[in-house]
């Protein structure tokens, strides 16, 4: 009679398991030091996106039970989510890289925008100068500065043309007041100084993963009819919406005067 096989729980490390990181294993890590948490099929998408799906999951379990990755409490019927592990912590300590702490609330909506971040940054037409997302915001700025935070800032470059966008993600759990008021800031801020970030004209971009407040939110936009603004519902690619706004937005933008603060490279 066959011995039944027993697995490992995703969650415990297997014993003995020793990698040596190679160049996708360091662009992963440094990945997950800014966006902090991310699922599996965040880390394969960005990390691993011409590799055979179950080799890049092998890879990252490996990444995992050699310690350089630590995952959360699993969720039944849930993918995995990663944050960066005690070895991790020590190969980026060496390289003087600091850990941030996850951010608080809603874990779900922190996701969904590293998932709307990963899916702008693999659009092969757009290319991420700069993105900083609502937690790196909050350490780059003063309360003072902030006079509103998108879940993610950033100057996407089309050609020659560069486009200063604020991302909303939406995924049904934030109070839809919370939207309007921040709708109603970006409208005060546009196309008078010091704008947003120094950008007089910038787009709003709202990713939609609770396709029932899909009508609820095209309303809550039209309110702020004066700034451009797209809206598309994930999973799809927001790359026709995109081009629609940067479409509004032109002619092209010139240098930001803000000069304070480092907004740092997206991944890429």
């Amino acid at each position: 009679m066959n011995e039944p096989i027993h697995r490992q729980p995703r969650h415990r490390r297997r014993k003995g398991v020793v990698v040596q990181l190679t160049e996708r294993d360091e662009k992963v890590l440094h990945a997950l030091v800014r966006f902090r948490l991310a699922r599996t099929s965040d880390l394969i998408r960005y990390g691993f996106n011409q590799v055979r799906r179950d080799t890049a999951a092998t890879r990252i379990r490996r990444l995992f039970d050699s310690g350089y990755l630590a995952v959360l409490p699993p969720e039944r019927g849930s993918e995995n989510v990663y944050r960066i592990g005690p070895l991790g912590k020590r190969y980026l300590a060496e390289s003087g890289i600091e850990i941030g702490r996850v951010p608080r609330g809603h874990r779900e909506h922190h996701l969904s925008i590293v998932e709307t971040w990963i899916a702008i940054s693999a659009l092969e037409d757009i290319a991420l100068e700069r993105c900083l997302p609502d937690w790196e915001l909050r350490g780059e700025f003063s309360v003072s500065e902030l006079h509103v935070v998108p879940d993610l800032f950033m100057l996407a470059r089309v050609g020659s043309d560069l486009y200063p966008i604020a991302v909303e993600v939406d995924c049904g759990t934030e109070s839809q007041a919370v939207l309007y008021r921040k709708l109603e800031t970006y409208r005060s801020l546009w196309g008078k100084a010091p704008g947003l970030f120094g950008w007089e004209r910038f787009g709003i971009a709202v990713a939609c993963y609770a396709t029932f407040r899909r009508a609820a939110l095209g309303s809550a936009l039209k309110k702020a009819w004066v700034v451009p603004h797209v809206l598309w519902v994930a999973p799809e690619s927001p790359s026709s919406a995109l081009h629609k706004l940067f479409a509004e937005l032109r002619p092209p933008l010139t240098a930001s005067p803000y000069a304070k603060g480092s907004l740092c490279e997206a991944p890429k």
